[in-house]
C-alpha cells in the first residue's frame, strides 16, 4: 500500500469506533479479520463485534499521538478518554491487506481502570456493565432524567441517602432523579473513584466512591462523597440495574452523618 494510505485508514477506523458507526467499521474489516488483546485470543470478526464493539459506547475520544507505518502495518500509540472521564493509554499493531484491516493486536500493561486481567468471556460482561454505568454517569451530569433511568429494571429497589427507607420500581427512581436534578442550578459534578465491577452469568455488582458537586437552586453548594453499591441482572440480553444502595458513614459520638469525608 502507498505511504500515507495506511495512516488515513487508521484514522478512519478510530473515527468509526468513536462515532459508533458499525457500517463503516464493517466495510473496513476483511472477512478473515482477527483481533487479539490480553482479553481476546485471536478472535474472529463475528466474535469481535459481539465482544469488543459494544465497548465503543464507553469511549468519548481517542487521542492518536503517533502512527508509525512499516509496510502494510502500523503501530498506533493513543490516549483514550472514556465517557466517565477515566483515561488510559494503549498501543496497537494494525495489519492491512488489500485496503482492509486484516488483524489487530492490542498491547497494554495494567488493564484500564476498574478492570482486572480476565479471560475474554469474563471481561465481556464486565465491560458491558461498565458501559451501562458510564451512560448513567453521563446522564446525571447532563441532568437527563430519561437517560438516568434507561437502564433501570421495572422492579428496582433503591436505598438512597435521603428518605424514605427505600424506593421501589422504575417510576420511583424517575421521580427521585427528577426532583434531585431540579435542585441543582446548572450541571451536576459527578466523579467516580475506585470502581470495581464483577459479573458471573446473568448477575453482576459494582461498588465505588462517588462524588457529587454543584450549585443548588437555593444558593448553596453541594460537595459530597458517598459509598455506592449496585446490583445488575441481564434480562433479554441487556443488563439492568436491579438494586442501588448509597450511603455515608455516621459519627457514633454525635450521631450525625459524616458528610465531609474524602477518599
Amino acid at each position: 500500500m502507498e505511504r500515507g494510505q495506511i495512516p488515513d485508514l487508521v484514522r478512519r477506523l478510530f473515527g468509526a469506533y468513536q462515532s459508533k458507526d458499525r457500517k463503516v467499521m464493517e466495510e473496513l474489516l476483511s472477512d478473515d479479520f482477527t483481533f487479539t488483546s490480553p482479553y481476546d485470543d485471536h478472535i474472529d470478526r463475528t466474535a469481535y463485534f459481539e465482544r469488543c464493539w459494544p465497548n465503543s459506547d464507553r469511549i468519548r475520544m481517542h487521542h492518536l499521538e503517533r502512527i508509525v507505518q512499516d509496510g502494510d502495518e502500523a503501530f498506533v500509540l493513543y490516549d483514550c478518554e472514556t465517557v466517565s472521564g477515566d483515561r488510559f493509554r494503549n498501543t496497537e499493531r494494525l495489519m492491512f491487506e488489500g485496503g482492509k484491516l486484516k488483524a489487530v493486536e492490542v498491547y497494554f500493561g495494567d488493564p484500564p481502570i476498574g478492570l482486572s486481567k480476565l479471560t475474554s468471556s469474563e471481561a465481556a460482561p464486565q465491560a458491558q456493565v461498565r458501559a451501562l454505568i458510564e451512560k448513567r454517569v453521563a446522564a446525571v451530569r447532563a441532568k437527563d432524567v430519561d437517560g438516568a433511568v434507561e437502564g433501570v429494571s421495572a422492579d428496582m429497589v433503591m436505598f438512597d441517602v435521603v428518605e424514605p427507607l427505600q424506593r421501589e420500581g422504575a417510576e420511583g427512581v424517575r421521580e427521585r432523579a427528577k426532583a434531585w436534578f431540579s435542585s441543582f442550578e446548572g450541571p451536576i459534578g459527578y466523579e467516580m473513584r475506585d470502581l470495581v465491577v464483577a459479573a458471573i452469568g446473568d448477575v453482576a455488582f459494582s461498588h465505588s466512591l462517588n462524588r457529587y458537586s454543584g450549585a443548588t437552586t437555593t444558593g448553596g453548594r453541594i460537595d459530597l462523597w458517598v459509598r455506592a453499591t449496585s446490583c445488575y441482572r441481564k434480562v433479554d440480553c441487556e443488563w439492568r440495574v436491579t438494586h442501588e444502595h448509597s450511603s455515608v458513614p455516621f459519627d457514633p459520638q454525635t450521631r450525625l452523618a459524616s458528610l465531609g469525608l474524602k477518599p
